[in-house]
């Protein structure tokens, strides 16, 4: 009987070896932020006086050359404008924009036209035809897109995995 186990035992007792292709792959490390991307460089047209733009040449998104026309400002629609809200809002609260100067000789200071005062892409425009804008605030926005730099939040975990210059 112990010649019938024998052979069992000696075929238990080889090693059994798996075989297993190694397939190759690509790896790459990955961090998730969140953040936003900002020109280095952008500039804020502002106007001394609220203005009536009877034509409004170029939209967000578009590239503009510095000295370029912007929009076109209707002068009767801004002085009307303007007399009603010296009219509204009385001469008190009118007087910064005035600076000591009557209404009639701040009409001469109205701009005809509004010139892009940089090369790059509009980035916003508060512009519109026909409305009164804003005063002391951007209405245009134009930004240099050729530089730009990231401001991101990365995960503690990941901030070990960020290098300069990535």
């Amino acid at each position: 009987m112990a010649a019938i186990w024998i052979p069992n035992w000696i075929v238990a007792g080889i090693p059994v070896v798996e075989v297993t292709k190694v397939k190759e792959q690509s790896y790459s490390e990955t961090v998730k932020a969140t953040g936003e991307i900002r020109p280095i460089h952008q500039k804020d047209y502002i106007l001394d006086y609220p203005v009536v733009p009877s034509q409004v040449n170029v939209s967000v998104g578009d590239w503009v050359e510095v000295g370029q026309v912007l929009a076109l400002v209707d002068t009767e629609q801004t002085v009307s404008a303007m007399a009603s809200i010296q009219k509204n809002i009385g001469n008190t609260d009118f007087s910064a924009l005035l600076a000591g100067s009557s209404f009639d000789e701040k009409i001469s200071d109205f701009p005809e036209q509004i010139i892009a005062n940089a090369t790059g892409t509009i980035t916003s425009l508060s512009l519109q035809e026909g409305m009164l804008s804003s005063m002391g605030n951007a209405v245009v926005t134009i930004a240099d897109s050729s530089q730009l730099q990231v401001k991101a939040f990365v995960n503690e975990d990941d901030v070990s995995q960020v290098q300069i210059g990535q």
